[in-house]
């Protein structure tokens, strides 16, 4: 995953998630970027330090949605889950 600056459009560093992604998505908010992958449900990201400090297994990787003090991430067509990132 890399990291642009917007005022240049170049990038800045690249955050090494510790698998291979092909597809997913970002969201960020409650202080961290959140990260998503079929296969690999959910990473945590810190952004101040660039660095990793969650991730979790499991199945996941559809959508993600930081809203209303939770994270909202599709499991499967049927499943949704909502996290609280305080708690995890």
């Amino acid at each position: 995953m890399s990291r642009v600056d917007p005022k240049t459009n170049k990038v800045v560093t690249t955050i090494a998630l510790g698998a291979k992604i092909t597809a997913g998505q970002i969201a960020a908010g409650e202080g961290s970027v959140w990260v998503t992958s079929p296969g690999a449900p959910l990473w945590r990201i810190d952004p101040r330090t660039n660095r990793v400090i969650q991730q979790f297994s499991g199945e996941g990787g559809g959508a993600i949605l930081v809203a209303h003090g939770s994270i909202w991430l599709t499991v499967s067509p049927k499943v949704i889950w909502r996290l609280d990132p305080k708690l995890i």
